[in-house]
């Protein structure tokens, strides 16, 4: 029903009568979301390490998961993309966090030292590209 006339504020609703199939906001089982290689260069993992659907308790593989995405930001800024380079350094952060609340940490001063340096980097990185931008 769609009343136009006057005082009806042109407000549209509509009834029907047979049963709709698609469930408006629910993905189906298997789907990815779509965000799975959402930019399309290669990164699987997700933005944000909490949309893991599995979260693994070992040190060196949420180390190499940094240094794979951190590899994406170094091939972004050499394509002089730096908005994106931004994006996949910030992203490499947030999965180092994840390495800070280990245990295995605990007493590995190696470990630490070597965090360390890859956050300083990124930071460096991510304040060089930033200057590009601005």
């Amino acid at each position: 029903m769609v009343n136009t006339g006057p005082n009806a504020n042109r407000s549209q609703f509509f009834v029907t009568t047979t049963l709709n199939s698609i469930n408006c906001g629910e993905i189906p089982e298997g789907d990815d979301y779509g965000v799975i290689n959402f930019f399309k260069d290669g990164d699987t993992y997700p933005d944000w390490p909490s949309d893991l659907d599995s979260k693994s308790d070992d040190f060196t593989w949420w180390v190499t998961a940094a240094e794979g995405i951190k590899v994406f930001g170094n091939q972004n800024f050499k394509k002089q993309d730096y908005k994106m380079a931004i994006r996949k350094f910030l992203k490499v952060m947030r999965y180092l966090d994840k390495c800070w609340d280990m245990e295995s940490l605990d007493g590995g001063d190696q470990k630490s030292l070597s965090l360390r340096k890859m956050r300083s980097r990124l930071y460096t990185n991510t304040a060089v590209m930033l200057l590009h931008i601005i």
